[in-house]
């Protein structure tokens, strides 16, 4: 039975009145008589088909197995009954109706009546504004008198009808259970919807909400904890709230349905009443249970007065405030029933709460068994995105870049790393890292510095990578990147998150992996009508948030997507050359047969993915190693010309478990050739008119470009070609030289094994500890492609274990050294040879020293020996050895022996022994080397595998024992079935205990209870199981069963208790030690057997391996009353190869102590048997001595208890123990259980004793003083006795409504002489912290307030809302500030200020505080606890059904002259009621204040006030705004508690902007440099304001506040636009005409001028906010709208990991509103993330292409200082310093030149002589002006580069550099140094800066050359050993030239120049930031000999 079905009663009271029934049975006492109910009714007229008047309607009638007490339209399309008890087809007739309201209430309508010249016969919509139909109860209705007509209503006579809409609060008493529940009620049926909240319903304290789900039949019913139970709306027939069924379809009822007002019962008009003050109509109902034996339920309904009464919220006339139902009788079992309960409603309204979520389940829970409405979003296989990290518990925010593509297995993200985190051993620089799934590495590349390290993929990096075991990986697909695989997402609805709305979906999953931990997942993705315009293109349907949350560790985490873009696919995003500097690559061309325009020219990107692709399958390279690809083409010859580079493999072993095979850089090359050669080289493309082209390659054009070592280039008629060594013995050996190197006794290296005889290639990792005796190997690719094998040697035990394919074994380990590579024989058996025995290093082997070399650019020593192979045959090798050179400064990445193999040769030939040639070649490349082994490797190495079992392996170690009581927590994980599950379990061996606390599956022990948790004890002292349902509190009785995780079957179902080692499965089978493991970051030792399973008497079952972890010994535990020391099982795993199922059982608080016996309580168990209830007293000290050890004092009672009476400690329970302080008394209450009937099957069964003895037993022990307790005394030191008072013993009777009260065993008569008032309580007061919902009822003016308060004295604050305060549907806010003296009132959509003080002044319910009135607390207007009142208790009361304590006081109100109050209040009685917050709250439930007298001036004043409350916990809701004013609220005048903070000179950020009123999201990035005066903004313009004119690309604008001037670039098209400054710019201050300056920084975030006030604090996507508000003009003071804006900027812990530098300062949100009440509603929201200070960097402002070349000046110099340890550490800031100086060195009083036209620096150096490079390039004065406050008059470039070079001739020139901002260090400009070069101008000009032609030489004639042509040459200097590659593209017949020069100043530099005659322009693009100013000058040379010898 689910919790659903079981709630069933609950949910359809809920909103079905009546429909919650708690039954008490009688079985006892005299035979009540049942309820009689007959309400006056007057029965709806009827009409028959013919239109006869019908016969009268028969209440209740049957129809199709069901009653009816109404008309119903059931089966028909009009409202109906039967004229008999049962319907037939002829017995039944139409109702016509009666008035509901209108004439007076039960008024009939008139049949036929005549409207407009109409008659009618039945009830009409004609001319009905509302909808319901309505009749005339006259024969002739004119349409004017509104007492003529009224609302139909079929079966209920005047009976008002509720809205569609609805919202109510409203308290259920239970008076048959004392006590009560709190509900909110939100119904809405013109959407089909509604949601119910209620707190207390189940048990005290609990929060339980239902949803309904009308779309999909469902009801959510969701905890307080956030779990989630779905139940079927439908059940066939009957009324399911809040729907029945018609035609096999789900309705929404009615609001009359759903209430059951008058709609489905009949209801009688009952006259008029008060109710809480309020005048009330009654009506009353009566109700046949046909569930319940057909007993009859009275109801009665009040409804407010309409003539008397108005509510004050809404549009209704009446309102209900109370319903009662009360009902008995007797069941089928002849029980007596008997129900009393009270509906009372202290809010309701038909305008529902202005919150689309109160319809939707709630963020973060997951509801199991929901039916899946919307399937998640179909997700691209290539996208990019900008991505926001927060880690709400560490107060972290994280950004990165990401880029994703599937279809080439690649993934890039761009982040800074998080110290602690996966990639922060690379520094905290920002990186690029790049994951090539293709081979399983990674590549990570230093942003600042440039460098690059390649690791494997690892495979704890879970964003893109799926780990497969044995540290291997592949990507996830794009379902698995975002978490959209293996589980099913649920869809929730439609949230708004950052002002965006979102469809939202939610699952259940493990994080971080399959192995990890329970929590939830929630994906938002922007609905349908949303548009992101951010891309190249509008896009929808993105992803916008995710939130994970892990409660078991208290992990929250969420991450916001910005920038969501579907990606073409482009492998340049993918670019790892920093990477391949200094390792080998090879440069190819050759030519393609075909078209270029119009083919290839079609999509150029796309067809040079085309040849990477092409290129990849032919060389096996992953995509990554095949770049720069460029395209030449010759349109006479129809030939294309494609370039590429191919880089060598890296040295690395990837994680993946397929690599694509990586061949080898010489064997792709020679693969590239044969296939080009052989015409087998093709491309398809296609055209502009949709059709496929193929192009293929010319055979033969492959050509190589080789660089020699001089520096030339050469081409090669095809590949280069390498060979192999060889040697023979008959040689005589070399030099023996240098001693050959031996390996150290511990290290670690990994291995690539190249048998290029056989293309084939190994990867291994050695490990070796000589120290510990152990060494292991572990090959990839050895057994078969793909596979991975381990071979472990332990010298130790002397044994080697292989495990190979699954399949482990150990062997005898001895020291036979037979040869066999890479096996040695032992015993007949291959081992895996060490690589110290496979390259024979240090052996007898004759090496011979070769002297010094190079490998992959390692300096090396060199070895090589010639040595025979027997084993093989006839066969004789070289082996060639490369030792690192010690004499180098070669830098090793780990800690290493002075020289460590880097490389070795292995080459040979020969014959076996049965004549076969045999040809050996083979290479071991190491890739990495280390004399430390990973800690890793002691257990993932050098143990065998989690959960291999090796035959034939030693037992080491034994298992640990196992006390004889424990209790601990299991999490059970089926990897088969993708579930976990959950439970409890107690042991003690000693008391033949056990229990288990559980939820039961499907088909699985226990399933018959249904899936409702249970508590299972099994008494194998009876051998009785007792299964409890926790939720029902029912239980089942049953025997043990014998097959149970607890017993053993000895036969014939007789069962004892396992003993501990049983229990855990350690017996029978031998357990293995295996070592140590750490698991859930706890060590520990691991044993492992193989046994059957299941455990069968027969052994028939499957092998199995069960392998154990236990903590180590140095672990100790504190989860008990003592310390746990050594040896506690953490987790149990089986895995069932036969079946391939795998399961594991993690044990959490593993407690030793032995289980108190109240563990095994099983009360519930004779709820309806025999039981008893006991209370005696002890005389002696509590205080201090009971009260701080009272879990002592129980135990100790309870086993005196058992001890005297011979009844079990388990049928002892239920210990209480409570103070009387006026008598000292200590009294103690006990239950004592019945033995049980049933009798279980237990070799030796104990005799119990009977409970009547049991009790006798007691009643002697205590009369005779036998029952005395032993304490601790209050010293700590001495023994106190506490001794039972004889004669105190009393039982506990039950009375009749279910109280237990205590009398005199002897005297029963007592129970009913208590007197009626008892005095001497205290009066309650109120807790520190309260939450109240209050309904205030002013008698006097007829007038209802609902409040609701909520205090904090705690933190010094208090807040109240309501609603009809001042005026009907207001609402209003008050909220208390004590600390800052202030009170805020905040009504109409305004806010005041006032001062805040104690004045007691009082109007009720206000105070006067100078001379305002300001609202008062419950507290402060009802006066409770108030000094001076005196209150008086007056006993024990009952109101609203409710069992109260109540007290009185007088109190006179001398501020309003001379009045006196009598004020009675009403808490509740908490031994006789249990409200819905506990048990042991009493809580305030009402106060009437009544009072007379005159005011000051004479005047009489009456007061008559209620105060009801309906809900009152002393826990607060968990809103941090309930004390802060509402969201976008300004209160003018308010007191500033925290100033805004200071922003940084320079930032940069990425903004989002939603707009509600175009729904369209953008996005911009910014950078602000206040110092430099500069601005730049990326953005893509959206068709309106200042940059619409610019069409829609994206934007690059640069706005130069020196001169006024904004750059606005092109990104696409690259064209750039020069004008002033927009006045209006977010950047620009306004100074004048068209006069602007530059924003500060507060000016920048609109912080300046208006004063911003602190609100507190908020949360904002995840982060925690300050919040600060103003009201100011927007967008400016001239032209913009009173608004509010509001600054949520992160709080001081969060920390910024978002750039290189951080920023403490981190701005979150901005919103800004119209300040006008409405404006609140639809705020424009600006989203900040990447909010980062780094260091300045002017680069950033490159406005280069804004100029052309004769404009541009390459300027260079020489400077002295340390570069490596300073300047690099911060290279942009000394970039920056630098151009600042020049800046300030050449500007003076009158003229300057400004940084942005100084661009492009760029810094190389010599660590040898400390000589750093600099080179920048500057620009010449723009030829627009723009208006600036101060102009300067600019410089021109020659005019700037004089005077800088002035000063840096003279040696003036030294720049103040800085790494921590604390000490500075000059680095001074070498004098005469500077040179400088102009690219373009007069050649004759002798100015500085120009380029002057050497006089000797001289023009030649131009050659003749074709108008359109491509070539390649290369430019030598062989003086500086140097070169340079050229190739040139010229079209004269588009206009267009381009030149690539490749080396221009290193061999890695690209440099690319392009002439557009057609526009007249002209770029040059550099591709490095590093440039070499001496090679530079070559560059100078090149341009001129271009220039003058080859004319473009």
């Amino acid at each position: 039975m689910s919790v659903g079905r079981r709630l069933a009663p609950y949910i359809g009271a809920l909103l079905v009145v009546g429909h919650i029934l708690i039954e008490t049975a009688h079985s006892a006492g005299p035979t009540p008589n049942p309820l009689v109910c007959t309400p006056t009714l007057i029965r709806p007229q009827t009409v028959n088909k013919d239109g006869t008047p019908g016969k009268k309607c028969v209440f209740p009638f049957t129809y199709n197995g069901h009653k009816y007490s109404t008309c119903t339209k059931i089966d028909h399309d009009r409202q109906w009954c039967s004229t008999k008890a049962i319907y037939t087809k002829q017995d039944w007739a139409e109702c016509l109706g009666t008035t509901l309201y209108g004439g007076g209430p039960g008024k009939a309508c008139v049949f036929p009546f005549t409207h407009k010249g109409k008659q009618y016969n039945r009830c009409t919509l004609d001319d009905s504004a509302s909808g319901k139909e309505w009749c005339a109860n006259s024969a002739l209705y004119d349409g004017k008198d509104n007492t003529k007509w009224g609302y139909c209503s079929y079966g209920s006579q005047g009976y008002p009808l509720l809205p569609n809409t609805f919202y109510a609060r409203l308290q259920m008493i239970d008076l048959t259970a004392n006590s009560s529940a709190n509900m909110e009620e939100f119904y809405d049926r013109t959407k089909n919807r509604a949601t119910v909240k209620t707190v207390g319903l189940l048990v005290p304290g609990d929060v339980t909400t239902f949803y309904s789900s009308f779309d999909t039949g469902e009801l959510y019913i969701i905890s307080d904890k956030g779990e989630c139970e779905v139940d079927n709306l439908t059940e066939s027939g009957e009324v399911t709230f809040p729907f029945n069924v018609v035609k096999g379809k789900d309705q929404l009822l009615s609001p009359g349905a759903v209430l059951k007002f008058g709609a489905a019962y009949e209801s009688a008009y009952n006259g008029t009443d008060n109710v809480n003050g309020i005048p009330v109509k009654k009506w009353k109902s009566c109700i046949v249970r046909p569930d319940l034996n057909n007993i009859t339920m009275e109801i009665d309904f009040f409804w407010s007065d309409p003539e008397k009464w108005s509510p004050s919220v809404g549009t209704l006339k009446s309102v209900p405030v109370m319903a009662q139902v009360y009902a008995n009788g007797y069941d089928d079992s002849n029980n007596f029933i008997e129900i009393s309960k009270v509906y009372d409603f202290g809010f309701f309204t038909d305008v529902l709460p202005k919150n689309p979520n109160i319809f939707l389940t709630p963020p973060g829970v997951f509801c199991k068994g929901r039916k899946y409405t919307k399937p998640s979003p179909a997700l691209p296989s290539t996208f990019s995105f900008r991505l926001e990290g927060l880690d709400t518990r560490a107060g972290i925010i994280t950004s990165m870049d990401e880029w994703y593509d599937f279809d080439y297995k690649l993934f890039r993200m761009d982040l800074k790393a998080e110290p602690g985190t996966g990639y922060s051993q690379f520094g905290t620089n920002p990186v690029s890292i790049v994951h090539d799934f293709n081979t399983g590495d990674a590549y990570v590349i230093d942003k600042v510095m440039g460098n690059c390290t390649v690791t494997p993929i690892r495979t704890g990096f879970a964003a893109d990578t799926i780990m497969l075991g044995n540290n291997l990986t592949r990507i996830r697909t794009p379902e698995e990147f975002f978490d959209f695989d293996t589980y099913q997402y649920q869809y929730t609805g439609q949230r708004s998150v950052r002002g965006i709305l979102c469809d939202t979906w939610i699952a259940n999953r493990l994080w971080p992996d399959e192995n990890g931990f329970a929590s939830t997942f929630e994906w938002y993705f922007a609905a349908n009508n949303v548009t992101f315009d951010i891309g190249a293109y509008n896009e929808a349907n993105e992803p916008v948030m995710l939130v994970i949350d892990v409660p078991t560790v208290g992990v929250h985490l969420q991450y916001n997507f910005y920038k969501f873009s579907y990606s073409e696919p482009a492998l340049s995003v993918y670019d790892i050359s920093p990477c391949f500097k200094d390792k080998p690559s090879r440069m190819f061309r050759f030519a393609l047969k075909g078209k270029y325009h119009g083919v290839v020219d079609n999509d150029i990107n796309l067809f040079k993915y085309y040849i990477q692709m092409q290129v990849q399958q032919i060389t096996q390279l992953s995509p990554l190693r095949i770049s720069d690809v460029k395209l030449d083409y010759d349109s006479a010859a129809d030939l294309i010309y494609v370039g590429a580079t191919l880089y060598d493999k890296t040295s690395v072993i990837g994680s993946v478990t397929n690599p694509v095979v990586q061949q080898d850089l010489d064997l792709a090359s020679l693969a590239l050739e044969q296939q080009i050669n052989s015409a087998n080289f093709s491309v398809m493309v296609l055209t502009h008119d949709g059709k496929v082209v193929t192009l293929n390659a010319v055979p033969n054009t492959l050509r190589e470009m080789i660089r020699t070592k001089s520096g030339n280039i050469m081409f090669t008629d095809g590949v280069k070609r390498k060979g192999r060594p060889s040697c023979s013995l008959s040689t005589p050996p070399g030099d023996k030289g240098k001693n050959f190197p031996i390996l150290p006794d511990t290290f670690f290296t990994r291995l690539e094994w190249t048998q290029i005889t056989d293309n084939q290639t190994i990867y291994l990792e050695e490990y070796f500890d000589k120290a510990n005796d152990i060494a292991a190997i572990k090959a990839t690719g050895l057994v078969a492609p793909g596979s991975t094998s381990l071979y472990i040697s332990n010298f130790a035990t002397k044994e080697f274990f292989r495990y190979e394919d699954t399949y482990c074994e150990a062997i005898s380990l001895t020291s036979d050294n037979e040869l066999a590579f890479p096996f040695k024989v032992v015993n007949g058996s291959d081992f895996v040879l060490s690589a110290t025995d496979a390259l024979k290093f240090g052996g007898t082997r004759n090496e011979t020293y070769l002297g010094k070399d190079t490998i992959d650019g390692i300096a090396v020593e060199r070895w090589t020996s010639c040595t025979t192979v027997p084993d093989l045959g006839d066969v004789t090798i070289r082996i060639d050895y490369f030792f690192t050179d010690p004499d180098s400064n070669w830098q090793a990445p780990s800690i290493l022996p002075p020289q460590v193999p880097v490389y070795s040769i292995m080459s040979g030939s020969g014959s076996d022994f049965a004549g076969n040639f045999i040809d050996i070649y083979q290479t071991y490349r190491f890739v990495y080397f280390t004399s430390e082994i990973p800690a890793s490797a002691y257990e993932d190495v050098f143990q065998t595998p989690k959960g291999v079992f090796c035959e034939n392996r030693q037992e080491t170690k034994p298992l640990p024992s196992i006390p004889n009581q424990f209790s601990f927590r299991l999490e059970n994980v089926d990897k088969d079935g993708k579930y976990i599950t959950g439970m409890d379990e107690w042991y003690d061996y000693d008391a033949n205990m056990f229990r288990l606390d559980m939820k039961p599956q499907d088909g699985q022990a226990y399933s018959q209870f249904g899936t409702i948790p249970l508590k299972i004890i099994h008494d194998f002292n009876t051998g009785v199981a007792y299964v409890i349902d926790t939720v029902n509190e029912n239980c089942t009785i049953q025997l043990i069963n014998t097959d149970g995780m607890d017993s053993v079957n000895l036969g014939l179902n007789v069962t004892i208790i396992r003993n501990p080692k049983q229990f855990f499965n350690l017996d029978n089978f031998p357990f293995y030690y295996e070592g140590q493991r750490t698991v859930r970051d706890i060590k520990a030792d691991v044993w492992i057997s193989k046994r059957m399973w299941p455990f069968t008497a027969t052994d028939q079952g499957w092998d199995a391996f069960f392998e154990w972890y236990f903590t180590t010994d140095d672990w100790s535990g504190y989860l008990g009353y003592q310390k746990q020391e050594k040896s506690m099982p953490i987790r149990l795993e089986v895995n069932i190869p036969e079946l391939n199922s795998n399961y594991i059982y993690n044990i959490y608080k593993f407690n030793k102590d032995k289980p108190d016996m109240s563990t095994f309580d099983v009360t519930t168990c004779y709820m309806n048997r025999a039981f008893r209830v006991f209370q005696f007293q002890f005389s002696g000290p509590y205080i201090g001595v009971v009260d701080v050890e009272m879990s002592l004092f129980k135990y100790n009672v309870m086993t005196g208890v058992e001890i005297l009476t011979g009844i079990r400690r388990v049928r002892l329970q239920k210990p209480v123990v409570t103070y009387d302080k006026q008598s000292g008394r200590t009294y103690f209450s006990l239950t004592m259980l019945d033995k049980t009937t049933l009798k279980g099957d237990v070799p030796l069964p104990i005799t119990e004793t009977e409970l009547a003895v049991g009790a006798l037993k007691l009643e002697a022990a205590i009369k005779a003083g036998n029952m005395t307790i032993d304490m601790l005394g209050a010293d700590g030191i001495s023994v106190v006795t506490l001794r039972a008072v004889p004669d105190s013993l009393q039982e506990g009777q039950r009375t009749q409504d279910g109280r237990i009260v205590f009398i005199d065993s002897k005297n029963p008569s007592k129970l009913c002489n208590y007197p009626a008032t008892v005095g001497g309580l205290d009066f309650p007061s109120f807790p520190p912290t309260f939450a109240a919902h209050i309904e205030f009822t002013n008698l006097q003016t007829n007038k209802t307030v609902y409040l609701e308060e909520y205090y904090d004295s705690v933190n010094n604050r208090g807040a109240m809302r309501a609603i009809g305060l001042r005026d009907p549907d207001a609402k209003s806010s008050y909220l208390s500030n004590y600390k800052t003296g202030e009170f805020f009132t905040i009504e109409d959509g305004f806010c005041t200020v006032e001062a805040l003080d104690n004045s007691l002044s009082m109007s009720y319910p206000f105070k006067v505080i100078n001379g305002s009135e300001q609202m008062l607390t419950a507290n402060e207007a009802l006066k409770f606890g108030a000094k001076g009142y005196k209150e008086r208790y007056r006993g024990r009361f009952t109101v609203d059904g409710v069992a109260t304590q109540m007290w009185s006081a007088c109190a006179s109100l001398p501020d309003l002259g001379t009045i006196t109050l009598h004020i009675d209040y009403y808490f509740t009685d908490p031994a006789f009621w249990t409200s819905p917050v506990g048990p042991a709250t009493q809580v305030p439930v009402k106060a009437v204040i009544t009072g007379a007298g005159t005011d000051a001036t004479g005047q009489p004043i009456v007061i008559s006030q209620v105060y009801k409350f309906a809900y009152f916990s002393d826990q607060l809701p968990n809103d941090p705004g309930l004390f802060q004013t509402p969201v976008g609220m300004f209160c003018d005048g308010r007191t500033n508690t925290k100033v805004v903070p200071t922003f940084p000179q320079h930032f940069s950020f990425v903004v989002e902007k939603v707009d509600p009123t175009f729904t369209i999201i953008s996005s911009a990035r910014e950078w602000y440099n206040y110092q430099a005066n500069l601005f730049r903004f990326d953005t893509k313009p959206l068709g309106f304001g200042d940059m619409a004119s610019y069409g829609s690309n994206p934007l690059r604008v640069v706005h130069d506040f020196n001169t006024g001037l904004a750059y606005i670039m092109d990104r696409l098209v690259g064209n750039c636009t020069v004008t002033p400054i927009s006045l209006s710019g977010m950047d620009a201050v306004t100074l004048g005409v068209n006069v602007t300056r530059m924003r500060n920084p507060q000016e920048f975030f609109d912080l300046d001028l208006y004063p911003y006030y602190y609100e507190g604090r908020r949360s904002e996507r995840g982060i925690t906010t300050d919040v600060w508000i103003s009201k100011r003009y927007w967008p400016n003071d001239l032209e913009g709208t009173m608004s509010t804006l509001e600054w949520y900027i992160a709080t001081d812990d969060w920390q910024n990991y978002q750039g290189q530098q951080g920023s403490k300062v981190i701005p979150i949100k901005l919103q800004i509103r119209d300040a006008s009440p409405d404006g609140i509603e639809s705020p424009t929201t600006f989203n900040f993330l990447r909010f980062k200070a780094d260091d300045p960097d002017l680069s950033i402002f490159d406005v280069r292409s804004c100029f052309a070349e004769s404009a541009k000046l390459l300027v260079k110099f020489t400077m002295k200082g340390k570069y490596m340890g300073g300047i690099d550490k911060r290279l942009s800031l000394f970039k920056y310093l630098t151009l600042v100086t020049v800046e300030t060195s050449i500007d003076d009083t009158a003229t300057g030149f400004r940084v942005v036209r100084m661009q492009d620096a760029r810094v190389d150096y010599d660590a040898v002589t400390d000589i750093i490079y600099f080179q920048f390039w500057m620009l010449d004065i723009p030829k627009i002006k723009g208006d600036v406050v101060y102009p300067v008059k600019e410089l021109s470039v020659d005019d700037a580069y004089n005077k800088l070079a002035a000063i840096v001739n003279a040696g003036n020139f030294t720049v103040p550099f800085t790494t921590d901002f604390i000490s500075t260090t000059d680095v001074t400009a070498v004098a005469n140094s500077i040179t400088s070069i102009r690219y373009a101008g007069n050649k004759n000009s002798n100015k500085p800066g120009s380029c002057v032609a050497p006089p000797n030489m001289k023009p030649v004639p131009k050659p003749t050359v074709a108008n359109t042509f491509h070539t390649i040459f290369a430019y030598n200097n062989d003086v500086s050993q140097s070169a340079m590659l050229m190739e040139e593209w010229f079209d004269q017949d588009n206009n267009l030239a381009a030149m690539k020069i490749t080396g221009t100043m290193n061999a890695d530099d690209v440099s690319f120049y392009l002439s557009n005659f057609n526009t007249r322009e002209y770029f040059s693009i550099d591709s490095q930031s590093k440039w070499s100013f001496v090679k530079s000058i070559l560059y100078h040379k090149l341009m001129y000999m271009i220039d003058v010898y080859f004319s473009w």
